[in-house]
């Protein structure tokens, strides 16, 4: 479909955003050859800006901070999809400043810059910068590791890695950091042009639900690498409904059925209502296709913990 018939200011017709197109896909599609991934990224940058400034001044990141740290034990923390630092600023005004070790990694170079100068750190280091991505003549694109400096250790750290990929440097940077007593992923989200990646395409992700289900089990998988036994894994997901009991025992049976093989025990699902972001470039949950604005938002902190 040529974009010069399109209705820039109608609903996006690539995806079921509701977002206008203008606002959406159209900067991707109109992007130069090998920019996609770029535009794709900054676009996603800009965007969850805002979810995060609404989630923030709501307190949702603090109140999902200290339902990690209420179980006591939390010093030392791996924050998968870090985005803009919301979360890490988050858990730092919780954890003990202490020994305090708190590791940030997003495939997304736009979002590490933002999430350094929130929190004080380099955002020109190269660790910030270690993939890069390069267009097939297929079309797809495929990401590479560069090798280079990765941070020093202080109180934290920002890396830029994608959990979808194979990462030796980073295994091994994190295997001379030690043991971790939690794993974190919250509001895992992904820019529209992830879907060109050669990987995605391996996967055979064709939407936000197989790709949030696959970095949902890859960060169980990470967690049998890196938490120590007695560690915990914080999933934290957006859903919507009114029935917060059902929704939460429709979770955790879900749950138990694919933990049952795993040294991992549910501790517990707690959900946190909060106000959906609102303007022209807010990533909502709701989409064109389903009406729930009848319905609250519910954000969903799951913790499951290391037993072996």
């Amino acid at each position: 479909m040529p974009t010069n018939t399109l209705n820039f200011d109608a609903p996006c017709p690539y995806c079921t955003s509701g977002i206008a197109y203008r606002h959406c896909h159209e900067p991707i599609i109109a992007a130069g050859v090998g920019r996609k991934i770029a535009v794709g990224q900054s676009l996603y940058a800009r965007d969850w800006a805002t979810n995060a400034e609404a989630y923030g001044r709501q307190g949702l990141y603090g109140a999902l901070a200290r339902d990690l740290a209420a179980g006591g034990g939390v010093i030392r923390v791996l924050d998968i999809g870090c985005g803009l630092g919301h979360g890490m600023a988050a858990l730092a005004d919780v954890l003990p400043a202490k020994e305090r070790l708190i590791v940030g990694t997003d495939e997304n170079p736009n979002c590490l810059v933002g999430a350094a100068e929130r929190l004080g750190l380099d955002p020109a280091h190269p660790a910030l910068r270690r993939l890069s991505i390069r267009r097939l003549p297929s079309d797809a694109y495929e990401v590479k590791i560069r090798s280079g400096p990765m941070p020093t250790l202080t109180d934290m750290a920002l890396v830029q890695s994608d959990l979808m990929i194979d990462d030796l440097q980073l295994e091994t940077w994190l295997d001379n950091t030690g043991a971790f007593d939690a794993v974190t992923l919250w509001f895992t989200g992904f820019h529209k042009a992830r879907s060109l990646l050669k990987v995605i395409k391996q996967l055979e992700i064709t939407g936000d639900a197989d790709h949030r289900a696959e970095m949902e089990n890859r960060v169980i998988d990470l967690g049998l690498r890196r938490l120590r036994v007695g560690g915990a894994i914080q999933i934290v997901t957006r859903g919507f409904g009114r029935d917060v009991e059902g929704l939460r025992e429709e979770m955790r049976a879900d749950w138990e059925a694919y933990l049952a093989d795993k040294p991992f025990r549910i501790e517990r699902f707690t959900a946190f209502p909060y106000e959906e972001a609102e303007g022209p470039g807010a990533i909502q949950l709701r989409s064109a296709l389903v009406d729930v604005s009848d319905q609250p938002s519910l954000a969903w902190s799951m913790i499951f913990r290391r037993t072996a």
